[in-house]
């Protein structure tokens, strides 16, 4: 496989730790839960690569990957840039997700 060191940027680094988390449920979830341990494991990774911002995301135990920033704004937060001198910001942010877009945007 190509691994993790050759992901060409950070969305794709959190996909390939999501897939791994899917696999080792698929394997192991069985045994943990008949002796009473529950799979729940959240991963979050950090970092730059090849130049692009820095992005953190939050990996959850289906799988899925969600930027730190969209996990803000979903949960009703004011978002800003990191810049100390004069940050952007967005106040009463909307997230659309793909399963709303026939019905709008969903306010926050």
């Amino acid at each position: 496989g190509t691994g993790l060191a050759k992901a060409p940027t950070m969305y794709d680094a959190a996909r390939l730790i999501g897939e791994q988390i899917r696999r080792v449920s698929a394997l192991d979830r069985p045994s943990l839960e008949r002796d009473g341990y529950s799979y729940n494991v959240h991963i979050i990774l950090g970092g730059q690569i090849h130049g692009e911002p820095h992005r953190l995301y939050v990996v959850y135990p289906q799988g899925n990957p969600l930027s730190a920033v969209l996990r803000v704004a979903w949960d009703g937060r004011n978002l800003r840039s990191m810049t100390k001198n004069s940050p952007a910001r967005a106040t009463g942010a909307h997230v659309i997700a793909p399963s709303d877009s026939q019905s709008g945007s969903v306010p926050l």
